[in-house]
């Protein structure tokens, strides 16, 4: 499925980021979510120094496997 893509601008310090939502999270149930801190060689060149990009590409399964959810990519 598709994830919907939100930008934010954090208030208390100016910075970006961006919200991944699957799924309709409204109402009062649990929704499923991680805070992903950016890794650049981790997320985008899957580096094999650490498992950032294996833990995000893990996060992002587990949300759509749940049918519902957010990741919260903090930059």
């Amino acid at each position: 499925g598709d994830f919907l893509m939100v930008g934010f601008e954090e208030l208390a310090t100016g910075h970006d980021h961006v919200a991944l939502i699957f799924g309709d999270i409204s109402g009062n149930k649990p929704v499923l979510a991680r805070i992903h801190s950016e890794c650049l060689t981790g997320d985008a060149l899957f580096s094999l120094r650490c498992d950032c990009g294996f833990q995000l590409e893990a996060a992002l399964a587990y949300i759509a496997e749940e049918g519902r959810g957010l990741l919260l990519y903090h930059r």
